[in-house]
């Protein structure tokens, strides 16, 4: 049982918040950018990583599918499980480089005035842990754009 949960917690959900996310950002495209060429690429690259979040989604609930099952056949060779997590790490980082490359191609689209719009300067990342006097002064605080 403890397994299933981990696993639930390594693959579950998803990325339910970054499609909700996303279509928030849609919207706000829609209402921000002049309707015309900029609007459309801008929303067929939001629909592209919709996309490719949709299909991430679908890789990881297979994924930990696959890896429950591993964990509950007692006689599973551990070369099976590592090549889960292998596959996993390799789609991860193939996943990470097609949306940064996204978010790159619809900053082409987009003026310096309608990001600052869509995406507001106060949203400021916040580490997930403290930060400490001795934290690289270049994380405390990111923008998210």
């Amino acid at each position: 049982m403890l397994t299933l949960l981990l696993i639930k917690l390594l693959f579950g959900g998803g990325s339910i918040e970054l499609l909700t996310y996303i279509g928030n950002v849609e919207g706000s495209v829609k209402m921000v950018v002049a309707k015309g060429a900029s609007q459309n690429e801008a929303l067929k690259t939001l629909k592209a990583m919709k996309k490719i979040v949709e299909a991430r989604n679908k890789q990881e609930g297979r994924m930990g599918k696959d890896l429950a099952q591993a964990f509950r056949d007692y006689q599973e060779k551990t070369a099976t499980i590592d090549a889960i997590w292998v596959s996993y790490f390799e789609e991860n980082e193939i996943y990470n480089a097609n949306m940064l490359d996204l978010r790159f191609e619809l900053r082409e689209h987009i003026s310096r005035e309608e990001w600052g719009l869509i995406f507001p300067a106060d949203e400021v990342y916040q580490a997930p842990f403290p930060l400490t006097d001795n934290s690289l002064p270049e994380i405390r605080d990111h923008s998210l754009r």
